[in-house]
C-alpha cells in the first residue's frame, strides 16, 4: 500500500537558456573532398551539469550516426559512422573505411544523431534508457550516456548542425528531513507510459538536513489536468512515496531542465525480505530478521482461504491477480510471490528483438513500481518456466537484467525466477547469467520430486531454493505401465482424491520438510483454485468449483500447523471404489458401445459421519467445464444424485470421462473420482479384456 507523504513535490518547469560558446572554425570553403560536419549548441551540456554552463562538451570517442541526400531529393544514405575529429571545434569526419555520397559541385541535406547506432534509419532517434545509473550524489557525468542529440542543415556541403536535445532533463533535488543519514538507492517515478528508474550508486549518504541532486533524462512527456505524478525514493530508512498533482496541463519538452524537489522523510520502514546463512551455516529466509519459512499457496483462486488453513504465502501468475492476492493478502496477514510473466521462446519470442525485449521489461518494471510499496510483497517471481523447450541461454540475460532493475527499484523484496524441474543447463547458466536472484524456484511432480535436492547440490547450486509447485505426477509423465496409467487409446487414469491426498503428504515429508536444513525455504502446493483448462480438469485442483476443499488440503493444514481440521475431507480409498458394471475400474481400458446402458457405483465414507451428497456426470474429455462446474452431456444419467448410478453410453464415438463428486456439504469438503472411458467408432464395445476368440473377428 503506497503512503503519501506529507510533502508535496515541487515541481519547477524552466526552459535553460544557453550560454553562448565560442563559435569553432568554420571548415576552409576550398575542402570540398572532405565531408565533415560540424555539431555544436545544445541547450544544456552532453556531459557535465553545473549551475553556470549548459553547453555541448564532446569527448574522445563520440561519433554520431550521420544521413545525407541529394538537396531537394528524397533519397536518404544508410546510415553513415562519423568520429569526433576536433573536440574543440565539434568537428566530426567519417569513420574508416566509410564512403559518404558527396559528388562535385552537388549541395547535400544532412542529419546528425548522437549517439551513433548500428541499424538506426534515417528519421528516427535511438531510444532513451528506462533504466539507468548514478554514480554518487551530485554527479551527472552518466547523461553523456543516456543524452540523444540531433541536428540537421540543408542545402550545404559544409553542414553546420545545431544540436538538439531529444529528452527532456529532470534534475531532482532531495532533502533528508529525518534524524539519520539517509543513503539513496534509486529514484523511480512513472509518467503514465513509461517507468523510468535511476539506480544511485557509489556515495549517495545525505546527512540530516542536507540535499543532493539527482539527474535523470526522459523522453519527453505530458500531463493533462487532473493526472498525476507518482514519484518513488528507495532509501535506507524505507521507501518513499510521493504523488504531484497538476491543476493545469503540463508538458515536459523536449530541450527542457525540470526540477523537482522532494522531502524525504519515510513514515515507516517496509517489510524487508532477505535471505542468508543463521549461525549453523544453514540458509534462511528472514522478515525483517526474524527466520520466516514459506508456507505457500501456487494459485489462481480462493486467495482469502490461505491464512485459514495455516499458509502464509500466495504465489501469483497473471497481472490481473495481483490486486486481488495482495487485497487478500492484506485481510489476513499473508505475503504474495508477485509473478512477472515473462515471454518464453516456447511461445514464439525472440531474443533477437532488442526492441520487444526494452518493451517487456518496460512493462514488468511498471508493475513492481506499482506494488513495490506494498507491505505485503514478499517478493518477484521473474518468469514461469521460461526454460520450458529453450535452446537460447540469452533468456537468463533477460532475467539477470530484469533482477537488478527489480532490485534498483525495490531493494526489500527478493528476486527469483521459476524452473519446470531442475536442469543442470538452465542451473548452470543463471549461475553466470543471473547471479542477482536471491534464491531459485523449482516446479517439480512426483516422482521426479524426490530426487530435486540432490541435483541441485550435483549441480553446485549454492543458494536457498523452494518447491514453487508440486504434486502428483502430471499428465505429460504417464505411460501404459506407469502409477497411474495411460489408457490405450491415450487418455490419463485420474488418482481418486483420497491417493492424491496421500501423494502430497509424501511430498511435503521426504522432499520439503527433510531439507530444511539444506537450502530449502519453503514451498508453494499446486494448484490452490481449481482447473479450467486441460484434458482433465480435475487432476490437480485443491478445491471444486464450489470451493469445497479436497483431502489434499487436511494434509497441508497438517504440515503447515501440525494438526488436521476438527472435520476432515471424505474418503474415496483408490480407484477400485469407482466401478463400472460392477467390476471395471478406471486402470481397465473400458470400451462401451454407443447408446449401450450401464452402472456405477463409488464407495465414499465422510471421517466426521456427515451425510455425503453426490454428483454424477459425464463429460467429452477436455471440455469446457469438466471440473463439474459444467452440466455434462444431458440425458446420459437417469439420477446422479446417489452413491449408485445408471447411465448410458453417448451416441457419438470419443474419449470420454465419468466424474463424481461426494461432499460434505456442511462442512465444505469433498472427494472425486472418475473413470475414462471410449466410445468407439463401427460399435465395438466391452472390456478387451474380455473378449475371446470366438468374438474376435465379429
Amino acid at each position: 500500500m503506497s503512503v503519501v507523504s506529507r510533502y508535496p513535490v515541487l515541481l519547477a518547469l524552466a526552459t535553460l537558456v544557453a550560454c553562448a560558446p565560442e563559435q569553432p572554425e568554420r571548415i576552409p570553403a576550398n575542402n570540398t573532398g572532405i565531408p565533415v560536419l560540424t555539431a555544436r549548441d545544445a541547450q544544456f551540456s552532453k556531459t557535465t551539469m553545473n549551475a553556470n554552463t549548459y553547453v555541448v562538451s564532446w569527448s574522445d570517442g563520440d561519433k554520431l550516426s550521420v544521413f545525407n541526400k541529394a538537396a531537394g531529393s528524397s533519397a536518404w544514405s544508410g546510415n553513415l559512422e562519423y568520429a569526433l575529429d576536433d573536440a574543440g571545434a565539434g568537428r566530426f569526419a567519417p569513420a574508416p573505411g566509410v564512403v559518404v555520397p558527396f559528388d562535385e559541385g552537388i549541395n547535400y541535406d544532412w542529419r546528425a544523431v548522437y549517439p551513433f547506432t548500428e541499424g538506426l534509419e534515417y528519421g528516427t532517434l535511438p531510444q532513451i534508457p528506462l533504466s539507468q545509473t548514478q554514480n554518487g550524489k551530485n554527479n551527472s557525468d552518466h547523461l553523456a550516456t543516456y543524452d540523444t542529440l540531433y541536428g540537421e542543415a540543408s542545402d550545404t556541403r559544409h553542414p553546420d548542425l545545431q544540436m538538439a536535445h531529444a529528452g527532456t532533463l529532470l534534475k531532482w533535488t532531495l532533502i533528508n528531513d529525518t534524524e539519520q543519514p539517509l543513503t539513496i538507492y534509486s529514484i523511480s517515478f512513472n509518467n503514465g507510459t513509461d517507468t523510468y528508474v535511476l539506480t544511485i550508486t557509489g556515495d549517495a549518504e545525505i546527512d540530516p538536513g542536507y540535499r543532493a541532486n539527482f539527474y535523470m533524462v526522459a523522453r519527453p512527456f505530458s500531463f493533462a489536468a487532473g493526472d498525476q505524478l507518482e514519484i518513488v525514493v528507495s532509501t535506507s530508512a524505507g521507501l518513499e512515496t510521493q504523488i504531484k498533482s497538476f491543476p493545469t496541463a503540463k508538458s515536459f519538452l523536449a530541450g527542457q531542465f525540470n526540477t523537482g524537489k522532494i522531502i524525504c522523510n519515510p513514515a515507516e520502514s517496509p517489510v524487508r525480505f532477505q535471505v542468508g546463512k543463521n549461525s549453523n551455516g544453514k540458509w534462511r529466509l528472514y522478515k525483517n530478521g526474524e527466520e520466516f519459512y514459506i508456507n505457500g499457496v501456487a494459485a489462481n483462486n480462493y486467495f482469502d482461504k490461505v491464512a485459514q488453513f495455516g499458509g502464509n504465502v500466495i504465489r501469483t501468475y497473471s497481472t490481473a491477480s495481483i490486486a486481488d492476492a495482495l487485497a487478500a493478502a492484506e485481510a489476513t496477514g499473508a505475503y504474495v510471490l508477485v509473478g512477472l510473466p515473462v515471454k518464453r521462446e516456447r511461445d514464439g519470442f525472440s531474443f533477437d528483438n532488442a526492441s520487444a525485449i526494452e518493451a517487456q521489461k518496460a512493462n514488468l518494471l511498471d508493475i513492481v513500481y506499482t506494488y513495490a510499496s506494498n507491505p505485503h510483497v514478499l517478493g518477484w517471481i521473474i518468469g514461469n518456466e521460461v526454460d520450458s523447450n529453450y535452446s537460447d541461454s540469452r533468456v537468463w540475460d533477460v532475467v539477470g537484467d530484469l533482477s537488478a532493475a527489480i532490485k534498483a527499484i525495490d531493494p526489500y523484496h527478493l528476486t527469483t525466477t521459476a524452473l519446470a524441474g531442475a536442469k543442470q543447463s538452465a542451473v548452470t547458466q543463471i549461475k553466470a547469467q543471473a547471479s542477482s536472484l536471491d534464491f531459485l524456484c523449482i516446479n517439480c511432480y512426483y516422482p521426479t520430486v524426490n530426487n530435486l535436492q540432490s541435483h541441485l547440490s550435483s549441480y553446485g547450486w549454492n543458494k536457498p531454493w523452494i518447491i514453487s509447485e508440486f504434486g502428483p505426477r502430471g499428465t505429460w509423465n504417464l505411460s501404459a505401465s506407469s502409477d497411474p496409467p495411460e489408457t490405450s487409446w491415450g487418455a490419463c487414469v485420474e488418482q481418486t482424491s483420497t491417493q492424491k491426498a496421500s501423494i502430497y503428504k509424501s511430498i511435503y515429508t521426504n522432499c520439503i520438510s527433510a531439507n530444511i536444513n539444506k537450502g530449502c525455504i519453503g514451498s508453494c502446493v499446486f494448484v490452490w483454485g481449481y482447473q479450467t483448462s486441460g484434458e482433465v480438469q480435475t487432476w490437480y485442483g485443491l478445491f471444486d468449483y464450489k470451493g469445497y476443499s479436497f483431502a489434499a488440503v487436511d494434509e497441508v493444514q497438517y504440515a503447515w500447523t501440525g494438526s488436521y481440521p476438527a472435520n476432515r475431507a471424505p474418503v474415496i480409498n483408490n480407484r477400485h471404489a469407482l466401478t463400472v458394471d460392477g467390476s471395471l475400474i478406471a486402470d481397465d481400458n473400458i470400451y462401451l458401445v454407443a447408446g449401450s446402458s450401464h452402472t456405477a457405483s463409488v464407495a465414499a465414507s465422510s471421517p466426521c459421519g456427515a451425510a455425503l451428497s453426490y454428483q454424477w456426470s459425464i463429460y467429452k474429455e477436455g471440455q469446457s467445464g469438466s471440473n463439474g462446474s459444467g452440466a455434462g452431456i444431458e440425458g446420459l444419467i437417469s439420477d446422479g444424485t446417489q452413491s449408485g448410478i445408471s447411465f448410458k453410453a453417448p451416441e457419438s464415438s470419443g474419449n470420454y470421462r465419468l466424474i463424481v463428486f461426494a461432499r460434505d456439504d456442511t462442512n465444505k469438503k469433498v472427494a472425486l473420482a472418475s473413470v475414462p472411458f471410449c466410445v468407439p467408432a463401427g460399435g465395438v464395445g466391452g472390456n478387451p479384456g474380455d473378449w475371446n476368440p470366438g468374438n474376435i473377428d465379429w
